[in-house]
């Protein structure tokens, strides 16, 4: 009867090949799950871009005509943007007796939140001095500087003459610089134009 040896090798090298073939389909499984793990990442970024563009897209501005009319546009237009800043500067430096405490209270609403109550609060202690003392003034525009747009907001320079009254008698008349600092924002219905006043410097001439 033929005798035949044990292979001692022939056990182990199945258990390594088998043991090869797991550890490859493990592998391919983890190549498989971060390929399928980028995708889904680059699916999701390019969903975000795609609604950051229609978003913006959908953003529109909205600034009253010479008329009054609210006129929408997807951008600012320049001269809507001085159109906001002189009338700022039209309530905050224009004024009487009768007419300051509405002008100065349209004023702060156009004030940047973090600062309108500060500013509400000076402008109120403002119109009480000028109601007693029966003050009134009249700011006229007689040049604009143009307007300096950055990132995140403009800047609108104007020079103008101020005419200051007692009651019913002339005080003083003398030239003013007028800045107007302006944050960029995204419109509301409460704020259709995007804007804030930020800061205004006035320097007499």
């Amino acid at each position: 009867m033929a005798t035949k040896d044990f292979d001692w090798e022939s056990p182990l090298v199945g258990y390594e090949r088998s043991n090869t073939r797991l550890f490859l389909g493990l592998v391919a499984m983890v190549i498989i799950l971060i390929l399928t793990v980028v995708a889904m990442g680059a699916a999701l970024l390019s969903m975000n871009a795609q609604n950051t563009k229609l978003a913006n897209n959908r953003i529109m501005y909205a600034f009253p005509d010479e008329d009054g009319v609210l006129v929408s546009s997807r951008r600012r237009p320049p001269a809507a943007v001085k159109r906001y800043a002189r009338d700022f500067v039209s309530n905050r430096f224009n004024y009487d007796a009768d007419t300051v405490e509405a002008n100065f209270k349209r004023a702060a609403n156009m004030v940047v939140p973090g600062k309108a109550v500060g500013v509400a609060r000076q402008l109120r202690d403002l119109a009480e001095r000028i109601q007693n003392l029966q003050l009134s003034q009249k700011t006229t525009i007689l040049q604009e500087s143009g307007l300096e747009e950055s990132d995140t907001g403009y800047l609108y320079r104007m020079r103008g003459r101020v005419e200051r009254y007692v009651a019913t008698s002339y005080d003083t008349t003398y030239r003013v610089e007028i800045a107007v600092r302006l944050e960029k924002v995204t419109p509301t219905e409460a704020r259709p134009a995007g804007l804030w006043v930020t800061g205004i410097t006035e320097t007499k001439l």
